[in-house]
């Protein structure tokens, strides 16, 4: 048996071991509990090799680092070089996870196709239940969603009401975008002072969409604001140079039309490029229409139609009008009627009104589409009074024609050149003018009439500059009036107007304007009846036979 001291020593020994045993185990946690603290403040501090660590720790990893990884590699900060697709995995780690912000980042990814393969409807089903868990940038997201109908259905009202619920959260982003939506009315009364005081809170909050709306704003002098050009070019180079691309796009725009700047078209180009490559479809529909007419680029309209179909598939209405003028007019790979006007209606389902007055124009004519004139006239209708002007143009030329079983209607056609006119269409100017040249339900007015049609003709209406050149040939303005109609036809003639170059014929027949050859006549007449124009056929069969 064990001497009572020995077995008193030898429990004074195991205790003491225990407690020290217990004593390293505390140390020991509190040492962990402080390493991975130092690792989570590194995290926080930018360190990207710390948000690795806990992104992907195996027993507790951290959705908060796999968010502000994803955010490092999207916005190429902390020394990583800017990758999309490589941030998307840890947005979508985050969101396994739980983290809202996660969602929202992998929503606003897929729903640009930024790193991964765009799926509007899916990215919609990710922010609007994000926004619902009152993720504000999620909101921001299923606003933008809403007010550009993808994803979704077009809903202007309810995305004024996410915008506005992403701005009470202080994002200032939905500040900027709910801004815009009242500067041109969506979802409510159109409120250019309100928009401009909410451009104003983003601006001070740091979103540079925010200071861009002030600087538009400051642009042409509206809402509530003095004008001053030169302040708005700051206001907006300072945005573009950050990750607002999309505002690179109204910078260019100021140099296209030498806006507080001196106009460069090279440059304009330059900035256009910056928003479609980072922000399409900002800036790729005007950098496309820069490539089709050559201007501060090399002119190349296949490029043009790439950058027209590129706005158009991100999203931009107007990109889908603009690839189906240009495929009307011929430019790139033969397209079928059925195709252009598909591109037609899509803009027109979205109350585009540009893009139904040319499905109207089509389906009177039933080109690519059933012919259906009362429908037709019944789109450039609510176009025109939508306040598109060539619809009204359009409008007028089917009333006048009497179509839809409809009596010409005259009166009614003038009344829409007119509006079309006063609404900038140069081609309603030049339709006004000939009826003031003629006197057509009108008193004649030879002097404004002609103004009318030279004004519409420098505005760039082929119609304008044809018709004056007309009536100059007919000798509305003298002999010397008819060389000038003569040179106008025949340039318009070159450039691929078969009525033009009718008239040049019936000129070169007749001596007017020109001195008298028959050879021309019926060379041009033979030219423009084998180019597919019957009308000049049958004016070839009436010139008197060769001697």
């Amino acid at each position: 048996m064990m001497p009572p001291t020995r077995r008193r020593n030898l429990i004074i020994v195991a205790v003491t071991a225990v407690v020290a045993s217990g004593l390293v185990f505390v140390v020991s946690k509190q040492s962990r509990d402080r390493r991975k603290q130092e690792v989570v403040n590194a995290c926080n501090n930018g360190s990207a090799q710390a948000c690795s660590t806990l992104c992907n720790d195996p027993k507790t990893p951290s959705a908060h680092a796999c968010l502000q990884l994803g955010m490092m590699y999207a916005e190429g900060t902390s020394g990583q070089t800017k990758d999309e697709a490589a941030a998307v995995p840890f947005f979508t780690r985050a969101c396994d996870m739980q983290d809202q912000e996660g969602c929202a980042r992998y929503g606003r990814a897929l729903f640009n196709g930024m790193g991964v393969s765009k799926d509007e409807t899916r990215a919609y089903g990710i922010l609007i239940k994000a926004c619902q868990a009152d993720n504000a940038y999620a909101c921001v997201g299923v606003g933008i969603a809403k007010l550009s109908g993808r994803g979704t259905e077009r809903d202007q009202d309810g995305a004024a009401g996410f915008l506005k619920k992403s701005c009470d959260a202080a994002n200032m982003r939905g500040c900027s975008e709910l801004a815009t939506a009242r500067w041109n009315g969506w979802g409510g009364a159109k409120d250019e002072v309100g928009a401009v005081a909410l451009y104003k809170k983003a601006c001070d909050g740091g979103e540079q969409r925010g200071c861009a709306g002030l600087g538009l704003a400051q642009m042409f002098g509206q809402g509530g604001l003095q004008k001053d050009p030169k302040a708005a070019i700051e206001l907006l180079k300072k945005a573009c140079e950050t990750t607002a691309k999309d505002v690179c796009a109204a910078l260019g725009g100021a140099y296209t039309q030498g806006l507080g700047v001196e106009a460069d078209l090279l440059k304009a180009s330059e900035f256009y490029k910056m928003a479609c490559d980072n922000a399409a479809p900002s800036g790729c529909a005007e950098l496309g229409e820069m490539y089709v007419n050559g201007k501060g680029v090399k002119q190349d309209p296949n490029q043009g139609l790439a950058l027209f179909k590129k706005a158009c598939d991100t999203g931009l209405t107007a990109g889908c009008v603009a690839l189906g003028q240009a495929q009307l007019m011929g430019m790139g790979d033969k397209k079928e009627l059925p195709e252009i006007a598909a591109l037609f209606k899509k803009a027109c389902d979205d109350k585009f009104p540009p893009g139904c007055t040319h499905l109207g124009t089509l389906e009177i004519e039933g080109a690519g589409v059933e012919k259906n004139e009362a429908q037709g006239m019944g789109r450039l209708k609510l176009a025109c009074e939508q306040g598109h002007a060539p619809a009204c143009t359009a409008y007028g030329m089917s009333l006048e024609k009497g179509v839809a079983s409809q009596k010409p209607d005259s009166a009614g056609a003038l009344e829409n050149y007119r509006k079309a006119c006063a609404g900038g269409d140069p081609n309603g100017c030049a339709l006004e003018g000939a009826a003031l040249v003629e006197g057509r339900v009108t008193k004649q007015d030879l002097k404004g009439g002609m103004a009318k049609l030279e004004e519409s003709c420098k505005q760039g209406s082929a119609q304008g500059c044809s018709i004056q050149g007309t009536a100059l040939l007919l000798g509305v303005q003298g002999k010397k009036g008819m060389k000038q109609g003569f040179e106008m036809l025949a340039s318009l003639c070159q450039a691929g107007d078969p009525n033009s170059c009718m008239r040049v014929a019936g000129a070169f027949a007749e001596g007017r304007g020109t001195k008298q050859d028959m050879e021309k006549a019926r060379g041009l007449l033979e030219q423009t009846c084998k180019a597919g124009f019957p009308p000049a056929c049958e004016l070839q069969k009436r010139l008197p036979p060769k001697e």
